[in-house]
């Protein structure tokens, strides 16, 4: 259900690039594979996912090991206690800055 939810926020921003990175490989892969409607009980957030990713050309999906996604975990709970407000991209949030500098220090 995260996943949909981040598909669909990104319909709503009008994003022209979007990349999804994500710690769930299945997650990751079952709206990429080539197949007709999926039938299974969460078709329906598959078949959404899927239908987002043909019409934006610049989308991409890939797998993250967990270890290297805690900048999205701490942004994915920092959106749980949004409650409908849009953020802004001006500045990252203060609960991600300690994240980013130490990627920063890895590369």
């Amino acid at each position: 259900m995260a996943a949909r939810a981040a598909v669909l926020f990104a319909r709503d921003l009008e994003a022209a690039y979007v990349e999804f990175a994500g710690d769930a490989q299945m997650v990751i892969a079952a709206p990429q594979q080539n197949s007709e409607d999926d039938m299974s009980p969460l078709g329906h957030v598959i078949n959404d996912a899927r239908h987002f990713l043909y019409s934006t050309p610049h989308t991409r999906l890939s797998f993250t090991k967990r270890e290297a996604n805690r900048v999205a975990h701490r942004l994915a709970r920092l959106g749980l206690f949004m409650d409908g407000q849009k953020p802004s991209f001006e500045e990252p949030p203060a609960i991600i800055t300690d994240h980013i500098f130490e990627e920063s220090l890895d590369l």
